[in-house]
């Protein structure tokens, strides 16, 4: 996946957003809500976008944790009755997306 489909997948599958065009300007929309234009939410790069996908995930999970083991982060999320996701990565950031998309690759 690119960075931008990998965007698309978080912002759709995790968070639960769709795409709207409102002034032929690109916006993510929820609940009747606009929360903001499409390019500016990158959780692949923003801190606090990514928190915003931890934040999600604990509304689905039993157990998150987000550790720095030497040089890397190590991001995991499980449920008490078996599914468990599990990442490492550079970055907090690209942990938590990838143990997101985990979790959606593992429901599709």
């Amino acid at each position: 996946m690119t960075e931008q489909q990998i965007i698309e997948t978080l912002a759709t599958k995790v968070m639960g957003w769709e795409k709207r065009d409102l002034q032929e300007l690109d916006y993510w929309y929820h609940d009747g809500k606009v929360i903001c234009r499409r390019g500016n939410w990158n959780p692949l790069q923003n801190k606090a976008d990514a928190w915003m996908i931890v934040k999600k995930l604990e509304q689905e999970f039993d157990a998150v944790c987000l550790m720095k083991e030497g040089e890397e982060w190590r991001f995991y999320v499980g449920r008490y009755d078996a599914d468990e996701y599990e990442a490492t990565a550079p970055t907090a950031q690209e942990a938590i997306c990838n143990v997101a998309i985990k979790a959606v690759e593992a429901t599709e």
